[in-house]
């Protein structure tokens, strides 16, 4: 048992390592991405089926985040660092999945197993959404008013392009999780159950985007973003209600997609 768990934590470390050298994650969130992803690989029976899901969401964000990232960069609306998540924005988007990964070793039913691949599939659908849809060669649309149309990477700001890779991000999470034996319904089922909790995840983050979540003005490039420093300087509020910040909404949104699976799932039953 204890080799075991040793092995685990070393499969781990491993992908973690690996992560870290192509600058996906900063130490900080190396060592979220430790903690959490142990959780989920040693805790549930057969844990390495969870933790399969996860890795093929982080394959997926990751490879979304470095898609024509010189594209995005000349546009203004690449992620910083090329990408490279905190702790927080890990914790932000693994943190639910771990969560109901623990929950599964104590309670194995197959509502527990779909809010996980719920959560991971929201987290899945939100990074492609964002970072496959500020490509879309159609102007955003603000989420709340459809005819508004907003800058690539406004918060809140939705494009056909990211809602399909929303629904095909969340489609393969479900796929895979079917596939693996996490999910213990059909494969047509389980790709519902993904797409659904995906969009749902992510269609929510954009209306806490455009609605509550906090928004900073760069007073160097005259930007609205969502960090409180941009351009190597303090930014300076403009709208938002504390404490609903983008790592908050991202935690809500994976909540939705848990609870969206569930929804989802008896739907199919």
């Amino acid at each position: 048992m204890f080799a075991e768990l040793l092995l685990e934590i070393a499969v781990v470390a491993l992908v973690g390592i690996a992560s870290f050298a192509v600058g996906a994650v900063d130490f900080s969130g190396f060592l979220a991405a430790l903690f959490l992803g142990s959780v989920i690989i040693a805790l549930p029976p057969e844990g390495w089926r969870f933790f399969s899901v996860l890795l093929t969401c982080h394959i997926l964000t990751y490879g979304s985040t470095r898609y024509k990232l010189s594209q995005k960069a000349a546009l203004g609306v690449a992620q910083s660092k090329g990408g490279a998540r905190r702790w927080s924005n890990v914790a932000a988007n693994v943190g639910v999945a771990a969560a109901l990964a623990a929950a599964y070793s104590q309670s194995p039913t197959p509502l527990v197993a779909a809010s996980f691949v719920g959560a991971i599939s929201a987290a899945t659908s939100d990074t492609l959404s964002t970072e496959i849809g500020l490509l879309s060669s159609s102007p955003p649309k603000l989420i709340t008013s459809p005819k508004q149309r907003v800058e690539p990477g406004f918060s809140g700001g939705v494009t056909l392009l990211g809602i399909l890779v929303a629904v095909v991000g969340g489609c393969v999470i479900g796929g895979v999780s079917q596939l693996l034996g996490v999910l213990p319904t059909s494969l047509v089922g389980a790709v519902v159950l993904g797409g659904a909790s995906g969009l749902a995840g992510s269609l929510f983050d954009s209306l806490l985007g455009a609605t509550v979540q906090q928004i900073y003005l760069c007073e160097r490039c005259r930007k609205l973003v969502e960090e409180k420093v941009h351009c190597g300087q303090p930014t300076k509020r403009v709208r938002g209600i504390p404490p609903i910040e983008n790592n908050f909404v991202n935690l809500l949104a994976t909540i939705v997609g848990a609870a969206s699976a569930s929804a989802t799932l008896l739907s199919l039953v």
